[in-house]
């Protein structure tokens, strides 16, 4: 889980009263066993920076997996990405287009599946980073 994925959840308003810990927060969502997409799109300085999660299962027998992120409305450029496996450093994931529009990225697993499996894909997508 990266910080722009626990910064983007909260908002950094000084009101201690309503102050709920943002690391807590995100892991209550992503723990959440039948979360398949939680997204975030927030502006600051002018930036736009898009911060998702993605669970995608792999059936036995596969290794390949294709994400598609599309942003709507579109990014003002084409955004600068990283993306990763939040729970696996051995996946890996390959940004394979990028457009202001969305982007497409594979998941590719070491050796293909032998049972279900499921990854949280987490991606960052900024204007600036």
């Amino acid at each position: 889980m990266s910080e722009s994925g626990i910064r983007s959840l909260i908002d950094l308003d000084d009101d201690q009263e309503n102050f709920v810990d943002p690391e807590i927060l995100l892991r209550q969502i992503l723990d959440d066993p039948n979360l398949v997409q939680h997204l975030t799109r927030t502006q600051h300085d002018g930036h736009e920076t898009i911060v998702a999660y993605f669970r995608i299962s792999f059936e036995p027998g596969q290794q390949r997996q294709i994400l598609h992120v599309p942003f709507a409305p579109p990014l003002e450029f084409v955004p600068q990405v990283k993306a990763h496996a939040t729970d696996h450093q051995e996946i890996r994931v390959r940004v394979t287009d990028r457009q202001k529009f969305g982007i497409r990225a594979e998941v590719i697993l070491p050796a293909p599946a032998t049972s279900v499996q499921r990854v949280l894909i987490e991606v960052i997508a900024s204007e600036a980073f």
